[in-house]
């Protein structure tokens, strides 16, 4: 009788060792998911900070050329003012409004071109966010999956117990 029951001991440690090497061996993977999330998440983080940091000196460059520019346009057209009489003022005039309907023009396009960016990266982010959401329930439905499965485990092995 003691044989059988230190037989039985021993095979009930046996399990319980197998089911706790398991057990560790689950767990190590999801610890290295989490920190590999954890990471992609650290990243998307950086990038967005240094995406905030470069539009804020593109802003900061354009207020500096926008005040080099009026500065520079003072300027020509004070020298036309004096030099010209009223119909080169004139002309002087006809010829800085085509300019500038080009370079507002080309301003335009530009901030056409860092909205698009500034969409694209929203989108992006809101894609990584929906996937990491899609993630987040693959792994509780994996870890309710895996909680009924040793349930099932647990009572299948009482029950031939």
């Amino acid at each position: 009788a003691e044989e059988q029951e230190a037989a039985e001991d021993a095979q009930r440690s046996a399990s319980e060792l197998q089911h706790l090497r398991q057990r560790e061996g689950q767990l190590q993977s999801e610890l290295e998911e989490e920190q590999k999330k954890r990471r992609i998440e650290q990243e998307a983080a950086e990038d967005a900070r240094r995406n905030a940091l470069e539009l804020q000196q593109l802003r900061q460059r354009e207020g500096q050329l926008q005040r080099e520019l009026e500065a520079e346009q003072k300027l020509r057209l004070a020298e036309e003012q004096e030099a010209a009489e009223d119909a080169q003022r004139s002309a002087s005039e006809l010829q800085h409004l085509r300019q500038r309907e080009g370079q507002l023009q080309s301003e335009l396009e530009e901030e056409q071109k860092k909205r698009r960016i500034e969409q694209e990266a929203a989108e992006d982010a809101r894609r990584n966010a929906l996937e990491l959401q899609q993630l987040r329930q693959r792994e509780g439905q994996l870890q309710r999956e895996l909680e009924a499965e040793q349930k099932l485990r647990l009572a299948e092995e009482q029950e031939a117990a």
